[in-house]
């Protein structure tokens, strides 16, 4: 599938309300990072034709796996639709925990979709934020 990844991320991101002169020269050869105030980046790549939105969520450290362990895996199974495996993967990378998930392709077929995919990344992450926080 050969995806324009920079105008599907612009378009999604005036889908959802985003003012167009906010929006900078997103480069498709490097992960797009969108910036919030208050929140992780929200982070999009291209990795083998497949598109992966993902954040640091927070640095990892092994009492906060322990003392959340629970309630994140409870969230990890409650399921994620815009992700091909229907999960979201947290995984430990260069001391930091990251929330991933990789788009099913019919989230890249409109921005509008892939704007679906971006607001409910947005609202899992939120949601393990606050598991860990």
């Amino acid at each position: 599938m050969n995806i324009d990844i920079v105008s599907l991320v612009s378009a999604a991101l005036v889908e959802s309300g985003c003012d167009e002169s906010l929006l900078g020269d997103f480069d498709a050869h490097s992960t797009i990072s969108l910036d919030f105030e208050n929140s992780p980046s929200l982070l999009i790549s291209m990795v083998d034709d497949n598109v992966w939105i993902w954040s640091k969520i927070c640095e990892a450290h092994e009492t906060l796996l322990h003392h959340s362990a629970s309630a994140i895996l409870e969230k990890m199974m409650s399921g994620c639709q815009f992700s091909i495996t229907e999960q979201l993967q947290l995984t430990q990378n260069d001391g930091y925990l990251e929330l991933r998930g990789m788009v099913h392709p019919s989230y890249l077929e409109s921005s509008q979709r892939f704007a679906d995919a971006l607001d409910e990344f947005f609202s899992h992450q939120e949601d393990f934020l606050r598991l860990i926080r």
